[in-house]
C-alpha cells in the first residue's frame, strides 16, 4: 500500500516541473502590491493548490495553504492574512459557510476573501458576494486573471500580524 503523498510539500519549497534544457520560461511583470502580502489560500483540489500557491509565491506573497475550512480557522487563530482565496466546495463545511463564519467575526471579518469555483454561473458569483466574498474566480484559474484579482483586493498592511 502506497503513502499518500502531501499537497504541496511546504518545507521543501514549492517548485515548477523542469523545463526542457533551452526552454525560456514564460515572463510576467510582477504586480508591486502583492509583494510581501499575506494571503491565505483554502483549497482541497491539490493541483489548484498548487498553482494558487506557486503564482502568488512568484508574486513574493507570503502564502499559507489550508485543505478544508477547520484547517483555516485554526491556522486563523495565530496568523492574519490580507486577503484570503476560499473553494466555494470544500469537505465537511462548504467554503460559503466558512465565510459566513468569518463575517460574523469581528477580528477577521474586514479580510478580503476571493471565492474560488468551478461552477460558471453569474447565480454563484452572486451568493457568493452576498455571503461576502469581494470577487469569484472561476477555476481553472488563469493566472493573470486570478494575480490581479488577488492585488485589486489586498487589505493595507496593517491587516498583517
Amino acid at each position: 500500500m502506497s503513502q499518500a503523498k502531501p499537497m504541496l510539500d511546504l518545507d521543501r519549497g514549492a517548485t515548477c516541473s523542469p523545463r526542457p534544457p533551452g526552454a525560456v520560461p514564460p515572463r510576467r511583470a510582477r504586480i508591486p502590491a502583492l509583494y510581501g502580502a499575506s494571503v491565505l489560500i483554502v483549497e482541497n483540489h491539490a493541483s489548484s493548490a498548487k498553482k494558487m500557491f506557486l503564482l502568488l509565491h512568484k508574486q513574493g506573497c507570503d502564502v499559507r495553504l489550508t485543505r478544508s475550512a477547520d484547517e483555516a480557522l485554526a491556522l486563523l487563530s495565530a496568523f492574519r492574512p490580507r486577503l484570503m482565496v476560499v473553494n466555494l466546495v470544500l469537505p465537511a463545511m462548504s467554503g460559503l459557510l466558512l465565510v459566513q463564519q468569518l463575517k460574523i467575526k469581528p477580528d477577521l471579518r474586514h479580510i478580503p476573501i476571493v471565492a474560488a469555483t468551478l461552477f460558471e454561473c453569474s447565480e454563484i458569483e452572486r451568493i457568493a458576494c452576498e455571503a461576502g466574498c469581494v470577487a469569484c474566480i472561476q477555476k481553472p484559474i488563469d493566472p493573470a486573471t486570478f494575480a490581479d484579482t488577488v492585488a485589486v483586493h489586498l487589505t493595507p498592511n496593517a491587516a498583517e500580524s
